[in-house]
């Protein structure tokens, strides 16, 4: 079924729109994704610094040994264990308040204490729910298309309506063009370059045929 340039544009707009949002959602998630973990990390390398100095200022914090309500916990290790690297990982951990399990980010690393011991300190904080930020950015995106393409529909349809204008005229004067007929070419001006060209050419070669009817009436 053969369909007019307007519906024609719109069909492939509408697809080539709908994979660019589907490219664009991918990397904005990771994008976000990526600054969250940035920010949080910043704030976990931050909150070890801190904990770290108070433990040389208190150190009944050593026996922290567990989350509790502290959000980090502090372990021997052997010196063959110690690594005072960070590292940094996702995990989730039950919360009683929701009664289910949240994830969180969490940063390990190594310290010596101020005996010279080896520890292992390992702080958490709460993080998104990936599977959630995907459903609220689906939603979002879906918004979105749904009222791209009512715009694009809209606004293509009369943009296109409009500029189509002078070419349905010109087909108009085709339509009502007939042999031997004389026509009055009446000159046109057109915003676009294009439908002035196309009535240019419709003009002289109706001339042409004008001409070449008359010379054979002749003959």
């Amino acid at each position: 079924m053969k369909s007019s340039l307007k519906y024609y544009t719109i069909k492939y707009l509408i697809v080539a729109l709908l994979l660019i949002i589907a490219v664009w959602a991918a990397l904005f998630y990771a994008f976000i994704l990526d600054e969250v973990y940035d920010n949080v990390d910043d704030g976990l390398k931050n909150r070890k610094i801190q904990l770290i100095k108070a433990v040389y200022q208190d150190e009944k914090l050593l026996n922290n040994t567990d989350f509790a309500f502290n959000e980090f916990k502090i372990v021997p290790v052997s010196e063959a264990e110690y690594n005072n690297r960070n590292k940094f990982y996702n995990r989730t951990y039950y919360m009683e308040y929701d009664d289910d399990d949240e994830p969180y980010r969490v940063l390990e690393t190594g310290f010596k204490d101020q005996f010279g011991g080896y520890r292992k300190l390992t702080v958490r904080t709460s993080t998104v729910e990936e599977d959630e930020l995907i459903y609220d950015l689906s939603i979002a995106l879906v918004v979105l298309y749904f009222f791209l393409v009512v715009s694009i529909l809209f606004v293509n349809g009369f943009l296109l309506s409009k500029a189509m204008r002078p070419f349905y005229k010109i087909l108009d004067k085709l339509k009502k063009y007939q042999f031997g007929v004389a026509t009055t070419a009446v000159p046109q001006e057109y915003k676009i370059k294009e439908f002035e060209e196309l009535n240019v050419e419709i003009d002289e070669m109706i001339e042409r045929n004008e001409l070449a009817f008359i010379n054979r009436s002749n003959l």
